[in-house]
């Protein structure tokens, strides 16, 4: 995953009266681990000109920022109260954080260039993630609000339960599982959404999308321009699904669905027992792009 590089820093951080940390870097990657100590444990990973970043303490959070200038130097500063000292360097590397296994507060990483890895298993109060041209990597994780967004790096979560938002303009969208409410939006990236249970809104201008429904419990919207949307829905599901596309072709196949009326460019289906003004309502269209929807 990495060049391997020699560590430049270590340092140890007092998470007491900390309820943020907060990450912000130009072009090395910053990796998130979990860990069963106290301390924050930070490592920077770099050569000879790699310059270190700065540390402060602001209220509750404790920040971390480097710098997008580069040079060879001999630098001795205080962090939060803490001096070191060492011949360092900028490389295109990583920063890596060891987190308290019992930290439960607010991560804010943000890079440009470089990307951002959210390892393990996490249960936090929010994560925001930002990104220019880097990746966004993201394990497990609970959480009351998940944002993440990039201008053209791709992102990719194996689970999140929670309020979820995911943006991204020419970059992919991965979600594999997880609960909650989502929005997700894409310009010319393409999406893959799985496990969704809530109210949903999923956005795409050229991208095609991929979305699986465990259940329908609230509102869905889905639009497409010229994107393909292929949308799937357990069978079990109740739901009114509207389907429609200007010149693209619509497609749904649902043998436990009741179909209310069917044409080329539009279809209206009501699936489940319960009465149609009871259920909530999926809605799907696309322009050009063309829309199926099976189970």
């Amino acid at each position: 995953m990495f060049v391997n590089h020699d560590v430049v820093y270590t340092g140890n951080f007092s998470l007491e009266g900390i309820d943020t940390i907060w990450v912000k870097e130009s072009f090395r990657n910053i990796v998130f681990l979990h860990g069963d100590g106290e301390e924050l444990i930070v490592k920077e990973y770099g050569n000879s000109e790699t310059e270190l970043m700065r540390a402060e303490q602001r209220g509750t959070a404790l920040c971390f920022e480097g710098s997008s200038k580069s040079f060879k130097a001999l630098v001795n500063f205080g962090i939060c109260g803490i001096g070191f000292s060492g011949d360092v360097s900028i490389g295109q590397h990583k920063i890596e954080l060891t987190i308290p296994s019992g930290f439960k507060g607010q991560i804010y990483g943000e890079s440009k260039s470089g990307d951002i890895f959210l390892e393990d298993t996490w249960e936090l109060q929010n994560l925001q993630i930002k990104t220019a041209s880097g990746d966004t990597n993201v394990g497990r994780i609970r959480a009351e609000h998940i944002r993440i967004e990039s201008a053209s790096g791709d992102i990719c979560v194996e689970e999140a339960w929670g309020d979820r938002q995911l943006f991204s303009a020419s970059g992919d969208i991965c979600l594999k599982e997880g609960r909650g409410n989502l929005h997700a939006k894409t310009k010319s990236g393409d999406m893959e959404v799985g496990g969704l249970n809530a109210e949903t809104v999923l956005e795409s201008i050229s991208g095609d999308i991929a979305a699986g429904f465990s259940t329908v419990t609230q509102p869905v919207k889905i639009t497409t321009v010229s994107g393909d949307a292929d949308i799937k829905i357990a069978a079990d599901s109740s739901v009114n699904i509207e389907a429609k596309t200007v010149s693209g072709d619509v497609s749904v196949y649902l043998p436990l669905a009741q179909i209310i009326s069917r044409s080329e460019k539009h279809v209206l289906a009501h699936m489940g027992s319960s009465a149609v003004e009871n259920t909530p309502v999926m809605y799907i269209s696309s322009v050009s792009g063309d829309i199926g929807v099976d189970d």
